[in-house]
């Protein structure tokens, strides 16, 4: 077998040393990084370009730091932008969000796209310096104009959701077919993302998963949840749960908090993998530590039921608190019913009905129909006969669950009888 980085390798035969011992191989926390980031990074090609001109191996964060140092003093933009990087991600440095702004903008300013890209991301994303939507578009145009991919496919980010520019599908898919005919995999991914929404384009989730399958094997880890999730419900492909388990478990190695939650499914579920409620716990408590609100809810319902864990209420309303606060429906149904009964929370009749607002304005007919309980008593809220009834109809129209519906349409029932 051999370890290879970047088209540079050294022959281990059978994965020892010629003492016959497993040889313990010293790198630097940069290449780790590429290596793990691999086409996710906007900066990989960056960094493989170098690899592949004499770039020395590291066999510490100093050798590294002073190397890629020495190159910025020389005028080395690749070196100069990678540095960025290290700095960003505290790679072989002390993070630091200005540093790398500051080296962005040296390497942008002199015209070179891989930096203007990156310096783009930092106006995007507030790293280093005002959070700026407009100067975002900015950089990431200048890049793209000079043919730089990945720039075109951040571009078409930006006109999809319309931040810094006027949303426009059009302009996307056409900045992400230019990116993904350069072979760039966020463009790929992001054409699959247009033709399984349908956004401007023909909805196809078969050209949705022939273009998330591009990206994902190029290592682009969005893009292996993606088709994970197509191959999991068999959306564009043949459904397949040891397809679909590979691809999670890739982006899951990468640290992707939703395949790591869709893991915890298939834990929970027993499909694709034997079934371990502790192992699902796990999997939604990795998911859930990088902020994601679907694992959050799902994790505190494993604390409610004493799934995998040890029963707690009070634990499991501080999931909920978490996942309600990102706007998610369930959790705010659920810890909107725990302070009307008090259940691992204090008892608040006007905390339970401003949670089980929200989630019934998100359209959550369960939601909806104890809003309108609470109006018709008067509880947490001042009493309206109808604002009750404008609740329970919106209950009665939307469930797909039969006893939600049915208990709306008995409340409306009774509205009408009394105004018999």
């Amino acid at each position: 077998m051999a370890f290879k980085l970047f088209g540079r390798s050294k022959d281990i035969e059978d994965g020892q040393d010629e003492s016959g011992r497993a040889p313990v191989i010293q790198r630097s926390s940069v290449e780790a990084w590429y290596d793990s980031a691999k086409a996710s990074a906007d900066t990989y090609d960056v960094f493989r370009g170098l690899a592949e001109a004499g770039m020395p191996r590291f066999g510490s964060d100093e050798e590294a730091a002073s190397w890629f140092k020495e190159r910025d003093s020389s005028g080395d933009l690749r070196a100069t932008t990678v540095l960025g990087v290290m700095h960003e991600e505290g790679l072989c440095f002390q993070k630091s969000a200005e540093e790398a702004f500051r080296l962005y903008s040296k390497a942008a300013e002199q015209g070179y796209a891989p930096a203007q890209c990156c310096l783009g991301s930092s106006y995007r994303y507030g790293r280093g310096v005002l959070q700026s939507h407009e100067k975002t578009v900015e950089w990431y145009r200048r890049a793209a104009e000079q043919g730089h991919p990945r720039s075109q496919g951040r571009l078409g980010e930006m006109y999809s959701k319309g931040l810094g520019v006027e949303r426009s599908y059009q302009e996307a898919i056409e900045l992400f077919a230019e990116s993904a005919d350069h072979g760039d995999a966020l463009g790929q991914n992001g054409l699959g993302l247009m033709f399984q929404k349908g956004r401007g384009i023909p909805r196809s989730e078969s050209e949705a998963a022939r273009w998330y399958r591009k990206a994902a094997e190029q290592g682009f880890h969005e893009a292996e949840y993606n088709i994970g999730w197509m191959c999991f419900h068999g959306r564009g492909v043949p459904q397949s749960y040891p397809e679909a388990l590979k691809w999670y478990r890739r982006a899951a190695d990468y640290g992707d908090a939703w395949a790591l939650c869709c893991l915890g499914d298939m834990y929970r579920t027993g499909k694709g993998l034997p079934r371990s409620e502790e192992k699902a716990v796990e999997m939604y408590e990795r998911s859930a530590e990088k902020g994601y609100a679907v694992a959050q809810n799902n994790l505190a319902c494993m604390y409610v039921d004493g799934a995998g864990v040890e029963k707690s209420l009070s634990i499991a309303a501080g999931w909920y608190r978490r996942a309600a606060d990102q706007g998610h429906a369930g959790a705010q149904c659920a810890l909107g019913l725990m302070y009307y009964s008090g259940t691992g929370v204090p008892q608040s009749n006007e905390e339970a009905f401003m949670l089980l607002e929200k989630a019934a304005k998100s359209g959550d007919p369960r939601s909806q129909l104890y809003v309108a309980a609470m109006y018709e008593k008067g509880e947490g809220v001042a009493q309206s006969f109808t604002e009750a009834r404008g609740w329970y109809m919106a209950a009665a129209e939307q469930a797909e669950d039969y006893d939600v519906r049915r208990k709306a349409q008995e409340a409306l029932k009774r509205y009408r009888s009394s105004l018999a």
